[in-house]
Parts: structure tokens; sequence; C-alpha cells
């Protein structure tokens, strides 16, 4: 099972909205596909639009706002960004459970999505390997 990803297919006639099944810090850390191609990418036919309350996005064609039709594939993904931290703290700061909270977050989404990057991978067994 996925932590950091859902791909759903389509079904036809259903609500555009698609519940997303994984927390996250930022909507800046979500992506959105439809059929293999990123909603933020010119080539797309497709918005996605996060709701209020953020458990929700909303994908619809763009030319006349209609749902995906039946065999559509949706993915939607969390990437969590962990070259710099989240929160800084300095000397003499207040230490507060929200920013603490976001930091152990940022990592636990980081873990959660290397395992699941690891999950996608083809390993190589090296042992096996024979170098002549």
């Amino acid at each position: 099972m996925a932590n950091a990803s859902s791909t759903i297919t389509a079904v036809g006639n259903e609500n555009k909205l698609f519940t997303l099944p994984f927390s996250y810090i930022s909507e800046s850390h979500l992506k959105f596909y439809v059929n293999n191609v990123d909603t933020s990418a010119g080539s797309s036919l497709y918005t996605a639009t996060v709701q209020t309350g953020g458990t929700q996005v909303e994908i619809k064609l763009t030319a006349d706002n209609t749902t995906p039709v039946a065999g559509t594939v949706v993915k939607l993904e969390r990437n969590t960004p962990i070259t710099t931290p989240s929160v800084v703290f300095s000397n003499s700061s207040t230490l507060k459970a929200s920013d603490l909270n976001t930091n152990t977050d940022q990592l636990l989404f980081a873990v959660q999505e290397a395992a699941d990057d690891s999950a996608n991978s083809i390993v190589v067994d090296r042992k096996s390997t024979r170098l002549n």
C-alpha cells in the first residue's frame, strides 16, 4: 500500500472530487496526474483544485468543467521537499507544538515517500551477478 500516493481509475458519471488519503504540510507538496500528465503542465487537459478543508481535490476537464470519463487514470501524489527544514528554530525562540509537529511530519512524510519509491524500484541482486 502506498503511503504518499493514490491511483484511481474513473468509472464515468461520478463526482469530480477525489479524497486525498494522506496528510501533507503544504498544497505546494501535492501533484496530480491525469493519464500520466501533470495537471500543472501546459499540455494537460485537466485542472486540479484542492478544496476548502484540504481533504479533497476536484479534477475536471478544463474545456467544459466535466468529470473525467470512464477509464481515465487519476494519480494523487505527495512530494515533500527535504532540502530545507519546514521550520527553523533559533536561540531563545519559543518551542511551539505546531512547529515541532511540522518538523516531525516533514521527516515522516519523507520516509514514507522513500519507502514508496523503494517499493516501486527494481532491485539488482549483486551476489548473483558474475563479472568475467
